[in-house]
């Protein structure tokens, strides 16, 4: 468990969380791009707060449970995928809906499960064996 290097755990954090949020721009990009004008950025703030997740490939203790539980906020997407699995994508004001292909349902449930395994990977390596070996 411990021979895995902090920086591969992170690296794959972040390509998965890149990944995660292309397949979610894909899905309702520009919904989310007029929500954050009309809200002055904080959906913005929403969707970087899961960066922070980073800190849990630190040694500061404080900082790996701030960093897994802001990246448990990526469940909320898991969940909305799982809940509705084939996605749908408003197209114009009168709500008509178009469906999407089901391998983007797919890419979000890989990403997602991948960014939340990591995650934990990472907490239990340097927060849960840290306090074991005290």
């Amino acid at each position: 468990m411990s021979k895995i290097s902090n920086k591969i755990l992170g690296t794959v954090y972040v390509i998965s969380y890149l990944c995660l949020l292309y397949c979610l721009w894909i899905w309702n990009g520009p919904i989310f791009l007029f929500l954050t004008v009309i809200l002055f950025g904080f959906p913005l703030l929403i969707i970087a707060l899961p960066l922070l997740g980073l800190w849990i490939f630190t040694k500061l203790k404080s900082q790996i449970l701030i960093g897994y539980i802001s990246s448990l906020l990526n469940s909320y997407y898991l969940y909305l995928v799982l809940k509705n699995f084939h996605l749908e994508r408003i197209t114009d004001t009168a709500g008509h809906k178009i469906a999407l292909s089901s391998g983007l349902s797919v890419a979000i449930i890989i990403f997602d499960v991948i960014l939340l395994s990591v995650a934990t990977l990472g907490f239990y390596k340097n927060y849960i064996l840290v306090f074991k070996k005290e």
